[in-house]
């Protein structure tokens, strides 16, 4: 996913889901590894929030999924509000990696405790997995699934946001 407030588009079938990731908070500004702690946006990541809100207030959407974690729902409420969808539709499967742990920490200190696992985080994705955490693949296969699941739930050329 993009960086703060930034979207992309993924096409399945008939539906078309644009992936929209959290806005900046003060882990991402300190280059801290958030994943599944509740951190909220910071004042540049509710902008981005409002960007991307404009951004796609024009695209038709039907619904707006999010991530369970308050940075997430943030961004996916100013969708909402921008785009007249109703409520937010949180969905577990688009929460953020388990960095295990690793969360809190910066690459150099993740480096430093694990240096093999990091190692294999940098370079082989595919083999990784954060200590006490989850396996990158997992991750990425949990995220496909959740996409695969909107996009038949939402069939006949719908459009859709998940936030994660």
């Amino acid at each position: 996913m993009g960086s703060g407030g930034r979207f992309g588009v993924v096409g399945h079938g008939c539906c078309r889901i644009f992936l929209v990731r959290h806005g900046q908070t003060v882990m991402n500004t300190q280059v801290r590894f958030r994943g599944r702690r509740d951190v909220p946006l910071d004042a540049v990541g509710r902008g981005e929030a409002e960007e991307a809100a404009r951004g796609l207030a024009g695209e038709g959407l039907s619904a707006v999924y999010s991530s369970p974690l308050g940075r997430a729902i943030e961004v996916a409420s100013a969708i909402t509000g921008a785009c007249g969808v109703g409520a937010v539709r949180p969905l577990d499967a688009l929460i953020n990696l388990d960095y295990g742990e690793w969360e809190g920490l910066t690459r150099e200190e993740s480096a430093a405790t694990h240096p093999e696992a990091f190692e294999r985080y940098l370079h082989d994705p595919e083999q990784a997995v954060c200590p006490g955490g989850e396996a990158v693949a997992c991750a990425a296969d949990r995220v496909v699934a959740a996409l695969r699941k909107l996009a038949a739930r939402h069939p006949n050329g719908e459009r859709v946001a998940a936030v994660s």
